[in-house]
């Protein structure tokens, strides 16, 4: 018997919400879990504010060198990310920071 396996990239998951330089380790970025394998390949990735105006882009998004949100006010914005085999991830995420 002959059998062709097709092996495609795990599925990436894209968080609701992270919490940049807020004194721990965790949720500093916008990681989106999954991605790793898709980087070599370039990723898109853009970041809208509530009103539509585009406050990041990056053609070739990397989980190491991640958006912080530093020059943007806490609260809701709209991403999109697309992956080199055209699937196109879109939605929300918060950023909060500590008071």
């Amino acid at each position: 018997h002959v059998y062709n396996i097709i092996v495609d990239n795990c599925e990436i998951i894209v968080p609701n919400v992270f919490t940049p330089r807020d004194g721990n380790d965790e949720n500093n970025g916008f990681h989106i879990m999954g991605l790793e394998p898709w980087e070599p390949n370039g990723v898109l990735v853009r970041i809208f504010d509530r009103w539509g105006n585009q406050v990041y882009e990056n053609f070739q998004y990397r989980n190491a060198t991640p958006w912080y949100g530093d020059e943007s006010a806490d609260g809701v914005y709209f991403y999109t990310v697309l992956l080199p085999n055209g699937d196109q991830h879109t939605g929300t995420v918060n950023i909060f920071r500590a008071r």
